[in-house]
């Protein structure tokens, strides 16, 4: 049966429009910003990782107050858009400060400046999510719905970092010329690929039994069982990937000895992983959504290890370059999924209630995934710190590079291996859902 809401391609590719600047904006900060100011600027390691971790403390609050004011405003645009537009700006003003720093920058400017662009994304990001939920509430096509969200985020992330092979520059190096003009670039695309978004994205009509209150949200979200699986599978994922994300250019750049090749390297991972994106839609409709994330997470328990079969030298690049690639196409389904799962927990809830709290759980999911970012890359420089690897030095003691495999292998590994456990205990299958949708359905008509 073809479901009624389903959104016709060319609108619902300008409702995804937002997710290309959003990458390119957010994708260099767990990759690339944290290992470009532990070596070109005058911040340590150590207060990096504790400007990481301290920044969630703000976003606990900052995250869930935009996502109840989005789900309660009312205006001629609808209840997100206004967001949007008004995200654009801080968002674009503090992409400035950050991808320029001066060389005596310290733990301050760090902190204030990732402090804004957490905030510019959480005003665009938690609003435009719960848009999307309200897009379609059938199974399948809120995979569809997500996988366009996973397709474009690799796109944004591949464009923004292409920007060092440009011919201005002497080499492909992440130097400080070049960390800038990706902050223009930035800068530029925020208003080039939202504007289209908040003219031609379609509006949404929210089934709801009026504005929750801040006491009611907070009793739905304690008694939601599967949002609460939902969210210690989005917590350790995040968090082995983010300590992955974290360790990845300082072992090029350290260990391998081909800092030089990191652009190459990571626009053939998000190349891959665009790749990946329809293979695991289908998987996803054979599997269901936890069986497809499972699978995902188990491919890279066993692809992730391979790394330390390479050796370090200039000729690492071709294999790890193919490692990349492996690990971004065996983890494809950590882009697609959780959108769409959130979704129909989404619905679980308002089954229960009576009332939308979109914006509150995409809040609570960006909160998630920003915090388990932090969380890896937190403890991954706290290692690094502990085994006294030095970012700025040009060889490393064997106990720093211990220290450095052990932080991007070994723990995320662990790590990934309970998210499994976790992901097939996960309740909401598509005949449960549908069961669900029904009822909703019926209550409306």
């Amino acid at each position: 049966m073809k479901e009624r809401s389903q959104v016709n391609t060319g609108r619902l590719l300008a409702y995804a429009l937002p997710v290309i600047p959003l990458s390119m904006m957010m994708g260099p900060i767990g990759a690339i910003l944290p290992a470009f100011y532990a070596k070109h600027t005058a911040i340590s390691l150590a207060s990096i990782g504790t400007a990481l971790f301290l920044i969630r403390l703000f976003d606990a609050v900052t995250d869930q107050l935009v996502g109840y004011l989005s789900d309660v405003t009312e205006s001629p645009f609808g209840r997100r858009k206004p967001w949007l537009a008004g995200g654009v700006l801080v968002s674009a003003l503090s992409v400035y400060f950050l991808y320029a720093p001066p060389p005596t920058a310290g733990f301050g400017y760090f902190f204030t400046s990732i402090f804004f662009l957490y905030l510019g994304w959480t005003l665009i990001a938690v609003p435009h999510l719960a848009w999307g939920s309200e897009l379609s509430r059938d199974y399948r096509q809120r995979t569809r719905i997500s996988s366009f969200h996973a397709f474009l985020g690799p796109l944004g992330f591949a464009l923004i970092m292409a920007v060092p092979l440009l011919p201005v520059f002497e080499n492909s190096e992440m130097t400080p010329d070049a960390i800038f003009l990706m902050g223009v670039i930035v800068m530029i695309s925020l208003p080039l690929f939202i504007v289209p978004c908040l003219v031609f994205a379609p509006q949404t009509e929210v089934t709801a039994a009026g504005n929750p209150s801040v006491r009611d949200l907070f009793n739905a979200v304690r008694g939601n069982r599967p949002f609460w699986l939902f969210v210690a599978v989005l917590l350790l994922i995040g968090s082995a990937l983010g300590m992955l994300a974290t360790c990845i250019v300082l072992y090029m750049d350290s260990f391998l000895g081909i800092g030089d090749k990191i652009s190459h390297v990571m626009i053939v991972n998000m190349g891959a992983l665009l790749a990946s994106v329809p293979l695991w839609v289908q998987v996803v409709y054979r599997l269901g959504k936890h069986g497809a994330l499972a699978l995902s997470c188990g491919l890279n328990i066993i692809v992730i290890p391979v790394v330390l079969l390479i050796p370090p030298g200039q000729d690492s690049f071709v294999p790890f370059t193919v490692w990349m690639a492996a690990v971004a196409m065996a983890g494809g389904a950590t882009t697609v999924v959780p959108m769409s799962i959130l979704g129909d927990v989404i619905d679980y809830d308002t089954l229960k209630s009576g009332a939308n709290r979109a914006g509150n759980y995409f809040a609570l999911m960006g909160f998630v995934q920003k915090a388990a970012a932090a969380i890896g890359g937190g403890v991954a420089f706290y290692m690094l710190s502990f085994f006294s690897f030095d970012a700025k030095s040009a060889s490393q003691t064997e106990m720093a590079v211990f220290g450095l495999k052990f932080s991007m292998v070994g723990l995320p590994v662990l790590i990934t291996v309970i998210a499994v456990i976790l992901v097939l205990k996960f309740p909401l299958d598509a005949r449960r859902h549908d069961i669900i949708r029904r009822r909703l359905d019926q209550r409306k008509a």
